[in-house]
């Protein structure tokens, strides 16, 4: 049917994509014949063609208009602070490297000169990290550090400090295990630390004490001292679930000063004189042996409290000179085990002040007691720990050097030297906001980044219901208050969602969207005296739309939109959004109805459809549109999960179910996130209360309308299981549609990377890393599993799976379609290679939803008459 890929052409390429957005440097326009500073603002997006991503980065030009130009969507750019310089980094393996660039342009336009590069071999390390706040270039923009996978075990042997207990922990580790990590899949090796020297184009790792830790996110503080976070790994434990709420530390560290500097600028002052070189007659030879090494050493103090379990997206914002904040999330450590799936963080403010050169020194001699000095001295470094008076300012700091003398010294002879002392002590800990305290707009923090600062406040995103909304929150009334745009988005606007795409000091760039509406963006100023009681209205300076706007408006004025000229599936794809409408049911549940029951872009007629069906044999029974009664299709779309939620979005596969003739209803369950006071409310009673809830708000949902002749049910990962659970105790729907579910429970607890998932929602057991499983474990678990109960099922079922499934193994999919074909119940099996659990294979996508729709208008190509 051409028509069918016809529509999914339009749905999943008509729309845009939004990559990447940030600002650069300072530029000053005019507005309203007023001058204002504001920033270069650059958008990398791109669009589907052919299953290709065709890139775009379109520029804020100094009238505010945006340009385009084309983009190679293999570099990922990250630019400085001030937006002067900045980095591509290629992520193909054989093409790894890091281009250096300078931002010469002094307007709005992006105009950059390569200035070096280079190239990443695999001895260096292998893909970069590129999570949260991937890299940082530090104050003088002559350094810049990030994040990669590497081959720990032979980085290790290159060092002369690693004890052999920490080699078994590695082996013990490091066991060649592959599981998903953030969609995509690394190696149980670890995620280290590379400094990038601009100045000699150099690529070095930081060496660290804790040899079992995965280190990420860096930010830098001025030249030498950064904020990173550390994940202690452990067996099974590097799943997205894991990742996401196993505990880790927030590290202070200060990197060597003598290590970073460039090797020509070391030599050349050895050999005049300039430096004195290292004490103890080395000189500028030692000086320049040591540089020559492959790693910086680096001190480092604990910054998370005790009471930390795990902290994400630090943020440095600098005061003065002598003060710096940091800004994380955090979810605090409770007394039971902090559950699998818990994702609502508190705002922690860590204040740091700055010591001078004596103090540092005083610190150093006075607090390394005497047993500690021997091990230290051994290992050429400096340890120490402490706590301060409010219980979180226990800290930890260490030297780490890697290299030796160039003449034969003792390593116990080596005095701890000051280089290897943070520049910085944590004065205070203040939590902002507490997981918990909730207000009439406010439900929490769901979210992993702090968009920004305009000191005082702080900028968040989260979501409220189901609903994304923005925040601002001062850092020390603690006060929060939601965004607002004037004239375009108010506090009544409960059907829209608003998002912070990206912010630099008062400028805002600001994403409106709902179901139907696709990132219309707002170019937005703030200014604290636009603050009204517990709102925040942001000055709108320009709005774009992203995708495309009427055709009339495209033509008089391409320069409002990012196309710079009309892409045909745009225009499509607004006319089809045009037949649809979208709300909130019960204020909870998005969905989408076509304005006319019989709208679709598979037939414009009946005459067309009974053409296919009398002439060419089209075989296609369930296809209802045409039936005079104006009776309609809808889609039961269960999501994930189950602590998740199904947002006020848009989403090109509703669209296209919708433009294939289904309505769609989104719902979001008990456990959904935000719905409840209760976290993890349902661990330990899974199948149970959020099927009865599912199943009620579809009835409410149909009696509400009563215009839906045929029902269909669509849901993956959890949702796959929750639909399989419906199936098996009511027969409501003409047809079903599950990927990659659960549907035997101690099935996927043995085979998952994430085995504790299974024990947390079964039992509401703490997880234990054995994996061990009593009798009345074994017995809980089977009574949940809908494999089991396969005979009170009538509905015919899709079911879809990815045979790279470390989430969910592949085998439950197998298993449940065995069992229903051996009671001969109508199911069909798609299994998918090189998909992970999920399904992001362009081509697999398009299979897969297109097969989706043909099996629920029950279309049979052996039936031709």
């Amino acid at each position: 049917m051409k028509e069918l890929e016809e529509a999914y052409n339009i749905c999943h390429c008509g729309a845009n994509v939004i990559e990447k957005c940030f600002f650069a440097k300072e530029v000053k326009r005019s507005i309203n014949k007023r001058e204002v500073h504001m920033y270069q603002l650059c958008i990398i997006h791109y669009q589907l063609s052919n299953r290709e991503k065709i890139y775009k980065m379109a520029c804020i030009q100094d009238d505010l208009d945006m340009s385009n130009s084309f983009y190679d969507g293999e570099l990922k750019m990250y630019v400085s602070k001030d937006g002067t310089v900045g980095c591509l980094f290629c992520n193909e393996e054989k093409k790894r490297r890091i281009d250096l660039f300078k931002n010469e342009t002094n307007n709005g336009k992006f105009f950059v000169t390569c200035m070096n590069n280079v190239p990443i071999g695999t001895d260096t390390h292998r893909r970069f990290f590129m999570h949260e706040s991937f890299c940082s270039f530090n104050a003088s923009n002559t350094l810049m550090i990030y994040s990669a996978e590497s081959d720990d075990m032979k980085l290790k042997k290159e060092s002369n400090f690693i004890q052999k207990k920490d080699f078994e922990i590695l082996k013990k580790i490091n066991n060649h295990i592959y599981t998903e990590t953030f969609g995509e899949q690394f190696d149980y090796s670890f995620f280290n630390l590379f400094v990038y020297n601009l100045v000699d184009n150099t690529v070095k790792y930081i060496t660290v004490k804790d040899v079992s830790g995965c280190y990420y996110s860096p930010q830098f503080i001025d030249d030498t001292s950064f904020v990173c976070l550390s994940y202690r790994t452990v067996p099974y434990r590097l799943g997205i679930y894991a990742f996401n709420v196993r505990p880790n530390d927030l590290y202070l560290c200060t990197l060597n000063d003598s290590d970073v500097e460039p090797c020509d600028r070391r030599e050349r002052d050895g050999r005049d004189g300039k430096r004195g070189g290292l004490p103890g007659g080395g000189g500028g030879g030692q000086t320049s042996e040591r540089n020559r090494k492959n790693h910086i050493r680096c001190a480092y103090a604990k910054l998370s409290g005790k009471n930390f379990k795990h902290t994400a997206a630090p943020l440095v914002i600098r005061h003065d000179d002598s003060c710096v904040f940091v800004a994380c999330l955090v979810v605090f450590a409770k007394n039971e085990e902090s559950k699998q799936h818990l994702m609502e963080y508190s705002l922690v403010l860590i204040k740091l002040v700055k010591e001078d050169a004596k103090a540092r020194a005083k610190r150093n001699r006075g607090n390394v007691p005497q047993e500690e000095k021997h091990e230290v001295h051994a290992e050429g470094g400096f340890y120490c720990s402490g706590e301060g008076s409010d219980g979180t300012n226990d800290c930890e700091q260490g030297g780490h050097p890697t290299s030796v003398a160039a003449t034969p010294v003792s390593a116990a002879a080596t005095p701890p030297s000051q280089d290897d002392i943070c520049n910085y002590k944590k004065a205070e800990t203040e939590v902002i906001i507490r997981e918990g305290s909730y207000t009439g707009f406010f439900r929490g923090l769901y979210t992993n980044e702090i968009k920004g600062c305009c000191y005082p406040y702080l900028f968040l995103n989260t979501i409220f219901y189901c609903s994304k909304i923005a925040i601002a929150v001062h850092m020390f009334t603690k006060k929060v208050h939601r965004i607002l745009i004037h004239n375009i988005y108010n506090h009544n606007d409960v059907n829209t969602s608003i998002e912070i795409m990206c912010m630099k000091e008062d400028n805002l760039l600001v994403s409106i969207r709902n179901m139907l509406l696709n990132d219309v963006l707002a170019y937005c100023l703030f200014n604290e005296s636009n603050i009204s009681g517990d709102y925040v209205y942001l000055t709108n300076v320009r709005s774009y739309n992203l995708d495309f706007t009427t055709y009339e408006t495209i033509k008089k004025k391409q320069t409002s939109i990012i196309y710079a000229n009309v892409n045909d599936l745009s225009e499509k794809l607004f006319m089809l959004l045009s037949q649809m409408e979208t709300s909130l049911f019960n204020e909870k549940h998005p969905y989408i109805r076509r304005k006319n029951a019989t709208f679709n872009m598979l037939y414009e007629s009946e005459l067309e459809f009974q053409h296919d069906v009398q002439k060419r044999g089209l075989h296609l029974p369930n296809f209802n549109l045409f039936n005079g009664k104006n009776k309609r299709n809808l889609i039961l779309y269960i999501h994930g999960g189950p602590y998740c939620t199904c947002l006020n979005e848009y989403k090109d596969v509703f669209i296209f179910f919708a433009a294939c003739g289904f309505d769609v209803l989104c719902v979001n369950y008990i456990g959904s996130l935000g719905y409840s006071d209760k976290p993890n409310v349902l661990n330990g009673h899974v199948n149970s209360l959020e099927i009865k809830d599912i199943i009620d708000t579809f009835k409410n949902f149909y009696n509400y309308f009563g215009d839906y002749e045929s029902v269909y049910l669509y849901g993956a990962s959890y949702g796959a299981f929750a639909s399989c659970a419906i199936l098996t105790k009511c027969n409501l729907f003409k047809s079903c549609c599950i990927i990659n579910g659960i549907y035997e429970w101690v099935l996927s607890a043995h085979s998952s990377d994430v085995p504790d998932y299974y024990l947390n929602l079964c039992l509401n057991k703490g997880a234990e890393y054995d994996c061990f499983f009593s009798k009345n474990d074994y017995a809980s678990m089977y009574e949940l599993s809908p494999v089991h109960c396969v005979q009170n099922i009538c509905t015919p079922i899709l079911i879809v799976a990815s045979k790279d499934d470390l989430r969910v193994s592949h085998h439950n999919s197998l298993s449940l379609y065995k069992r229903l074909r051996a009671l001969k119940k109508k199911s069909k099996l798609f299994l998918f290679d090189d998909c992970t659990h999920s399904v992001k294979n362009l081509a697999f996508e398009e299979t897969l939803l297109l097969n989706v729709v043909l099996w629920f208008y029950d279309y049979d190509s052996r039936k031709k008459r």
